[in-house]
């Protein structure tokens, strides 16, 4: 899998009192391993609007934002689940709010800059029985 969007600086800002280094609980690979999963869950949603790999550094941008939400939402319920209290003892829906985000993205609510956004639709004179098609708006593709 490629380099991910975020960082796991990015997701240590969503916390106060962790460090994620080594020993602990939670710590720098295991965030690491985090992001990456998110990364290619985020992708299996935007691969059907979206031709990969997303190149737009604004695009990029906010990709990482939402996988640093993801996966501090993530961490939120790890340590919930663990009896872990951290200074982000709140209830947050950050993993809620961040695949909402990227649902919005992939239903085309909101656009990326980047790629080829299109529709997958049933084609029978394809043979194969899908087909992309580009999206058209008021005659200019986008």
């Amino acid at each position: 899998m490629s380099e991910n969007w975020a960082t796991v600086d990015d997701v240590k800002q969503y916390f106060q009192s962790l460090s994620f280094e080594e020993g602990q609980f939670i710590n720098k690979e295991r965030v690491e391993k985090m992001l990456s999963f998110a990364k290619g869950y985020m992708e299996s949603g935007l691969r059907v609007s979206y031709q990969l790999p997303i190149s737009d550094p604004d695009d990029i941008q906010t990709l990482a934002r939402l996988q640093a939400k993801f996966v501090a939402g993530e961490i939120d319920q790890i340590l919930y689940d663990a009896g872990k209290f951290t200074d982000n003892a709140k209830p947050r829906n950050l993993k809620e709010e961040a695949e909402n985000e990227l649902s919005a993205l992939v239903s085309r609510e909101k656009a990326l800059k980047s790629g080829v956004l299109c529709r997958v639709g049933y084609d029978t004179a394809s043979g194969s029985g899908c087909a992309l098609k580009p999206y058209f708006k008021r005659g200019k593709k986008f």
